[in-house]
């Protein structure tokens, strides 16, 4: 059924309710009369075609709270806004109960919605009652002589001219008169309701507030009150960029750097410049182990520079362990170190053990919402912490490589990084090569006088490898005198300058294995943001220590541990990367001890590349 809202229903009715008397000697007065009405929208056309749910009742008054007699609801077709129906259809018209009523009143509802407002019974519809009159000698029309009875005398009224009896106020009528016969001599008031027809041909003038159509036919020449724009811009190297609402132009610059986004460098320049940027910054700290159910957390620790507000947030967490539905994932912003996120809680079915997740603004955490640090820098100190709540199995499948019962760990952080995007007032990024044919000039680089020299139009590669080879750094360390025989030794942050390039790598200083005990190994290497060189390759060196006939060995010895990194667990995108010095056992070999920096000057030499061959 179509649905019709009581805010929208205008309801025209015309009602015809058993329109002549009966006596004894005419058949009985039929128990049904028929109405006809139109349903209009609010805005004055006609409802929309369909069968609609209609209640019709009458009342002894306007008021009344209840119906003398009620129908429905019942399905009334409704075409073009207009319906027709038998009163009595399904319940017979009662003509005692009519006959009985003082001011019978009309009511029509539409589905569920409220009772549309009530219109009197007229005289026609109330001639219903009489079906319980009572007649005796009753006057035929055949006595009547012609003309007999005057307008005055009729109790209701009835269709007919002015000039012939007066005008027909309440005609129930369809069809009745053929369109040929009509032809309106004065103006037609349809005073709130509309007119609807699919065509219509006027000879004259059409006057209206307001016309509404989809669409206008013809060259539109004879219109009027319509501003057109017109003339140029009074600036010189200004252009139209659109019409202001009291019609005049509204003028730009030709080149208007105001009407460009923040962002749409690269739209501008094909591509090839860009001041949007994307940082990765990882856990200081990799593989940090996860106590085996003890109540306590793993924390791993990740400081996040000052990059600027991000445009794009999403962070990544690797763990493995032996059972991820054990585990529960939380991480703490700078703002916020009591609540924080919830990462996950399970992390995992029963027995998975390696979780790879990157949480962002669609692929939401279980808690918290990543999508606040959008238009905010996330610099600080940022904690992931993992809680186990449940001892492993050592002897379960694939366990042996997480479960220490020793150690009371199980598994391991192996890392988690942040990644945002950010959109830069202070740096420009060029995506193919630079050609100059002057010179280039600026602060932070140059031949000391501020600027760099060019010798012909193709400077690219050349320039580029100048820049990025002035970027280096050193660490150093007097009497480092550590101990440590596995983890990170030192630490040395560089801030690196360009996305494709690669990293030098330089240890110099004194190494030695093996402390009393002939014939052992130690092995020390780089790591950039806790993932190892991956790419030319690891950037490496071992020390082994035998002796011919001895057995006592402490020998600390100068080395020189040097390579090329051009990726280190994926690209090494430009910003500050933590750039560490490691050690460890040597593939074979049993833990042993290992020393560096014994009493002397250990240093690391961190330098930007271009890409080799």
């Amino acid at each position: 059924m179509t649905s019709y809202s009581r805010s929208a229903a205008r309801i025209w009715l015309a009602l015809s309710l058993l329109a002549f008397a009966a006596s004894p000697a005419i058949a009985a007065v039929p128990t049904t009369s028929s109405v006809e009405g139109v349903l209009t929208s609010a805005g004055g056309g006609a409802a929309a075609d369909g069968s609609y749910d209609l209640t019709f009742a009458v009342y002894d008054g306007k008021a009344a709270s209840s119906a003398a007699w009620q129908e429905g609801p019942v399905k009334v077709t409704v075409a073009g806004g207009r319906f027709a129906y038998q009163l009595g259809a399904t319940k017979p018209l009662d003509s005692q109960a009519l006959a009985a009523l003082k001011a019978p009143w009309f009511g029509v509802k539409v589905g569920a919605d409220p009772e549309l407002p009530r219109q009197p019974l007229n005289s026609v519809a109330y001639a219903q009652v009489s079906s319980a009159l009572s007649c005796t000698g009753c006057v035929t029309g055949a006595q009547l002589a012609t003309g007999a009875i005057s307008a005055a005398k009729v109790g209701f009224n009835y269709a007919g001219a002015a000039t012939k009896g007066g005008a027909a106020l309440d005609l129930a009528c369809t069809g009745c008169v053929s369109v040929a016969e009509l032809k309106f001599d004065a103006n037609v008031d349809l005073g709130s309701f509309s007119l609807k027809a699919k065509n219509g041909t006027f000879t004259g003038d059409v006057a209206a507030s307001t016309i509404t159509a989809t669409a206008f036919v013809g060259d539109g020449s004879k219109l009027s009150g319509i501003k057109i724009p017109t003339g140029e811009c009074k600036v010189a190297g200004e252009v139209v960029k659109g019409i202001n609402p009291d019609g005049s132009l509204k003028c730009v610059k030709s080149v208007d750097p105001s009407a460009l986004p923040k962002d749409g460098l690269n739209e501008i320049s094909n591509n090839l410049l860009s001041n949007q940027f994307v940082d990765t910054i990882s856990a200081s700290t990799p593989n940090v182990a996860i106590p085996d159910n003890q109540g306590t957390e793993a924390v791993s620790n990740l400081t996040f520079p000052n990059l600027g507000d991000a445009q794009d947030f999403e962070l990544s967490v690797h763990v493995e362990s032996t059972d991820l539905s054990t585990l529960a994932i939380t991480v703490l912003p700078p703002d916020d170190k009591k609540v924080g996120w919830t990462l996950c809680d399970p992390c995992g079915v029963k027995d998975a053990k390696v979780l790879k997740a990157t949480y962002g603004v669609k692929a939401k955490p279980k808690t918290g919402d990543i999508g606040a640090w959008i238009d905010k820098n996330p610099q600080g100190l940022w904690n992931l912490k993992v809680k186990d709540t449940s001892f492993c199995i050592l002897q379960a499948p694939g366990n042996a490589k997480y479960c220490d019962p020793i150690k009371k760990t199980d598994g391991w952080i192996a890392t988690w990084s942040i990644k945002i995007q950010t959109l830069s007032n202070q740096k420009v990024q060029a995506n193919g090569d630079l050609y100059v044919t002057g010179k280039l000039k600026g602060n932070a680089v140059g031949n000391g006088a501020g600027q760099v020299p060019t010798n012909n139009a193709a400077v690219s590669k050349g320039l580029f490898a100048e820049l990025a080879g002035n970027n280096w750094k050193q660490c150093s360390w007097h009497n480092l005198n550590s101990g440590l025989d596995e983890g990170v030794v030192v630490k040395c942050p560089y801030v690196k300058n360009y996305d494709s390039t690669a990293l030098r790598l330089v240890w110099n200083g004194t190494l030695r294995s093996s402390y009393g005990v002939n014939g052992q190994c130690k092995e020390w290497y780089f790591t950039i943001d806790g993932q190892e060189c991956s790419k030319p390759a690891a950037v490496e060196g071992v020390k082994y220590s035998y002796v011919a006939g001895g057995s006592w060995v402490d020998l600390h010895q100068v080395h020189t541990i040097e390579g090329i990194c051009s990726q280190a667990g994926g690209a090494i995108n430009k910003g500050t990367r933590n750039i560490e010095f490691r050690i460890r056992n040597c593939a074979g070999y049993s833990a042993n001890d290992g020393y560096t920096g014994w009493n002397s000057t250990s240093r690391i030499i961190i330098q930007e590349l271009p890409m080799g061959q």
